[in-house]
């Protein structure tokens, strides 16, 4: 992080308190030690009531619910097309034909296959996390002393925090420009995790996963329908609490139960450019940004000395 970040995070939290009175809290530099260890970053925004949560184990609660309620799941069937008849739909999935009155597509960072409109507008690209073995309860007291969610404010950020038991650091990112195997990105995201807590370099990574994150246009999600289907997509790296938020709010719509507006909810859904090249677009917009951070990172060293 550089003194422009953090200048940055003084006028978020101006805009957040004015809107939620008490939310944020501003970290200078010399108060770090006491949220962050290591010497990385010039300051941080402390969020009241930032949290997180076990997205696996959030994924199979809804599911357990949605059964509970009388929902038919069912998956590993992929959606070949979506087509009008009279006045609903017919899904021709893989494994045979489904009858629908209304159709939500949710695909978020994987919509390459789910229809033109949303291929020009979402493109998916990976996010990988490392989990480190387990760390002396010493070296964990310093790097993150009450065991908070973190993320930074570099243009390919980075997003860490302690394990559910505090043991281990759990650490994610974009990895690199292309995309890797579990297997390739893991050195990748240890350096970056190193060049924020050097104490680390000598442990190793137990464990490495990856998912796609939905990226649109400007930057935020958007829910609405197209040609009668409804859509809820492009997260942006937020999926996790935003699909929710999203999903519900689309349900609603389709119900014909909304009593208000929802601001992601715009007719106003801006086209990738060359969304069609995405093989080669994600890797040099990543590249693009990690070669910026980069250079915001030297010119930051050169104002320390």
């Amino acid at each position: 992080m550089t003194p422009w970040h953090y200048s940055r995070l003084e006028t978020w939290a101006k805009l957040l308190d004015a809107h939620a009175p008490g939310t944020t809290q501003l970290v200078p530099r010399n108060k770090l030690p006491g949220e962050i260890g290591g010497k990385h970053y010039f300051g941080a925004l402390l969020i009241n009531n930032y949290g997180g949560l076990h997205p696996a184990k959030y994924h199979k609660a809804l599911r357990g619910h949605a059964r509970s309620r009388g929902a038919r799941l069912i998956g590993d069937m992929p959606v070949l097309k979506v087509e009008r008849n009279g006045g609903g739909f017919v899904v021709h999935t893989a494994r045979g034909d489904i009858q629908a009155q209304q159709v939500l597509v949710a695909t978020n960072g994987y919509s390459d296959t789910a229809g033109a409109f949303l291929r020009e507008r979402v493109v998916g690209a990976a996010s990988y996390i490392i989990a480190t073995e387990a760390l002396p309860v010493a070296i964990l007291g310093k790097l993150n002393p009450h065991g908070r969610m973190i993320s930074d404010t570099k243009r390919s950020l980075s997003y860490f925090r302690l394990s559910p038991d505090l043991t281990r650091v759990v650490f994610g990112g974009r990895a690199s420009g292309r995309d890797l195997s579990e297997e390739a990105a893991a050195p990748h995201l240890h350096r970056s995790m190193c060049e924020i807590w050097p104490e680390l370099a000598e442990f190793k990574v137990s464990h490495c996963w990856r998912g796609n994150v939905g990226l649109t246009y400007d930057h935020i999600p958007h829910m609405g329908t197209h040609e009668g289907v409804h859509y809820a997509v492009g997260c942006n790296g937020s999926g996790v609490a935003m699909m929710s938020y999203l999903g519900h709010q689309s349900a609603l719509r389709m119900l014909g139960r909304q009593n208000r507006p929802c601001a992601f909810e715009s007719d106003e859904f801006p086209k990738i450019p060359m969304a069609s090249a995405k093989s080669w677009i994600v890797p040099a917009v990543t590249r693009w940004y990690l070669a910026r951070d980069w250079l915001d990172s030297k010119l930051a060293d050169r104002k320390r000395k």
